[in-house]
């Protein structure tokens, strides 16, 4: 037994040293072959080749030896690789390719013709053989054989993606759309799939023509299929992608009303168009819901989702009148009466108490209604505790603080795994940097920053970074100190009771390092009272005073997305975009900001 084990481990020893060899040699070919240095390459890879004949080393050994004009060897390797893989076409594709660049159009030819007709005896090898001359590069011969296959295999989604595939790559957009189309009417159930590739597409290649060419095939396709739902759901798709509600919206309205589809495609492109702002045109999806009656399947979530939309088209106007706050509230309060208080109207009744407690001076009644919805037999857990944090916000904005932090502190413990608990925590520690509590609110906000939800994640590493940044300049925290009240006069709508305190700080600490935040702050106050030349003044005074302050970034989101969607000054808006993208690698607005800056490129 002494001596089986000594072998044993004698021999995961010798495995090991093999394995670490093997990856030391990979790594050195690798940087070899990076610095263009092909003869030192060649011999690692001649070695490694030997030993795995892999695809990666074959394909790197086929480099090497055609960067040193070894063609030779080349077609050596490749017949070597043919035989030890004769069911793999791609290495076929590789000698008819090797045979093209050097000019043998005898052998080209003749194995061309017998690659075809090997791969015709099954689709899989069809596909497969097509591809591999796709990638390659192949182009003409991958046509050539596109007929041969067609005449084989006509309906094979399999086949008519790796054509379209083939026509993408050649630019062939036409032929590409065609494609698509035929494969729609033999596959309905590759819809999703033709979105898909064609979104990628579309935004790849930023191609007009391709967008205008889609639109045009499909339109004649239904023209010759007018029946055909699934050409109606591309059309409608298009549109959307478009930006172009309105027509979207009149196909989902034909194809529900010849269908009897319950207005699903039409909710479908209301929430698009809420989720893309475009307001009136989600208005009107839900409305044509609504007007079908409360039997209808989608009643009761397009009443919720006007509710919404109404709420966010209120608050991007320029001002805000206590009549319309109150008419919403009235909207809400029917919605309720019409859809009854029960598990599944939670969400209805706790938008009515954040209007009610926050904008209309009714905390007493917000309250009671948050409470009355959490006694309701099988309410949701997630429901329910998004019901306890905003009863939990009503009394940190009424400054009943320490009920607050006992209700959040609750909610952390009982959901501390996932979101919900992340954000109850956060507010602990909001309520911590209210009260001036510091150490307390950055050992919270320690736990919390590595959450999962980037949103929460990112607010826990502003504030975290405001405490240590201004606590570590000021051991004192005074100025800190007036600062977490003045944002807790702006949480609770005291908006002149904090501008006090930062007309306080500047004029106590002139040149503290929070002055930027104190411009944001103001920036952000102008905005909820649609003083929005102050907004932009204060704004780009942060700019150009801090141009790479921890709260730039956001300074420039601010402007770009006001430039943007309000003043539509498209220049204006992609200078401020590009400097999100230039100059803040890691900010939370990037993604967005590069997305929001190449449509205004192609615009």
């Amino acid at each position: 037994m002494k001596y089986v084990l000594i072998y044993f481990v004698c021999m995961l020893t010798s495995i090991g040293m093999y394995a670490q060899n093997d990856t030391n040699l990979n790594q050195l070919a690798l940087l070899y072959y990076s610095q263009n240095e092909y003869t030192r390459a060649v011999e690692l890879y001649e070695k490694l080749y030997s030993q795995t004949h892999s695809d990666i080393h074959f394909k790197y050994l086929l480099s090497c030896y055609k960067e040193l004009d070894l063609y030779d060897k080349s077609e050596e390797i490749i017949q070597e690789q043919i035989k030890h893989k004769p069911d793999n076409f791609f290495y076929r594709a590789s000698l008819i390719q090797l045979y093209q660049e050097t000019g043998n159009t005898k052998e080209y030819q003749k194995l061309v013709k017998k690659t075809n007709r090997d791969a015709l005896s099954s689709v899989s090898q069809t596909v497969e053989l097509l591809q591999a001359y796709t990638n390659l590069s192949l182009y003409a011969v991958a046509e050539n054989f596109v007929q041969e296959a067609k005449k084989e295999y006509q309906e094979s989604p399999n086949l008519s993606k790796a054509i379209s595939s083939l026509f993408i790559q050649t630019g062939q957009y036409a032929k590409t759309v065609d494609e698509y189309i035929s494969l729609l009417l033999h596959s309905p159930e590759e819809l999703s799939f033709i979105q898909n590739q064609l979104q990628f597409v579309i935004y790849e290649q930023n191609s007009d023509e391709l967008t205008n060419i889609l639109t045009e095939k499909v339109i004649e396709a239904l023209n010759s299929h007018p029946k055909n739902s699934d050409l109606h759901e591309l059309l409608i798709w298009i549109y959307i992608q478009e930006k172009d509600f309105s027509k979207a919206l009149y196909i989902a309205k034909a194809l529900d009303s010849r269908e009897k589809r319950n207005g699903q495609d039409v909710f479908e492109v209301g929430k698009i168009a809420q989720s893309q702002k475009k307001y009136a045109a989600a208005t009107e999806s839900f409305s044509y819901i609504l007007s079908q009656g409360i039997e209808n399947p989608f009643y009761q979530a397009a009443l919720k989702a006007i509710l919404e939309t109404a709420q966010a088209q209120l608050f991007v106007t320029d001002s805000v009148s206590r009549e319309d706050l109150r008419a919403l509230e009235q909207r809400y309060i029917s919605a309720l009466a019409t859809l009854g208080k029960n598990n599944q109207t939670v969400d209805v009744a706790r938008a009515l108490a954040h209007l009610q407690a926050f904008y209309l001076d009714k905390s007493t009644e917000a309250q009671s209604l948050l409470e009355e919805m959490l006694t309701m037999p099988r309410i949701h857990p997630h429901e329910k505790a998004l019901c306890q944090i905003e009863l939990a916000d009503i009394q940190v904005f009424n400054n009943d603080v320490w009920t607050a932090n006992l209700l959040y502190a609750k909610i952390a413990l009982e959901y501390k795994n996932n979101d919900i608990g992340h954000e109850a925590r956060f507010k602990q520690a909001q309520l911590a940097y209210y009260n001036a509590q510091f150490s307390y609110a950055q050992a919270l906000l320690d736990i919390i920053k590595a959450s999962t939800t980037k949103l929460i994640s990112n607010d826990a590493l502003e504030l975290s970074q405001l405490i240590s940044k201004n606590t570590y300049q000021d051991s004192s925290a005074q100025a800190l100190t007036l600062f977490s009240q003045a944002d807790l006069f702006i949480y609770q709508k005291k908006y002149d009771e904090a501008i006090r305190l930062f007309d306080t700080i500047s004029e106590q600490f002139p040149g503290h390092s929070l002055q930027s935040m104190i411009l944001f702050r103001r920036a952000e106050i102008a905005k909820t009272q649609h003083d929005f030349d102050n907004m932009i003044v204060f704004l780009e005074a942060i700019t150009e005073q801090y141009p790479y302050d921890i709260i730039t970034h956001k300074a420039h989101f601010l402007l770009a997305e006001y430039y943007n969607y309000r003043l539509n000054d498209k220049d204006k808006a992609r200078e401020h975009y590009l400097k999100i993208v230039k100059n803040f690698p890691n900010s939370f607005y990037l993604n967005t900001a590069r997305k929001e800056y190449r449509s205004l490129l192609e615009q």
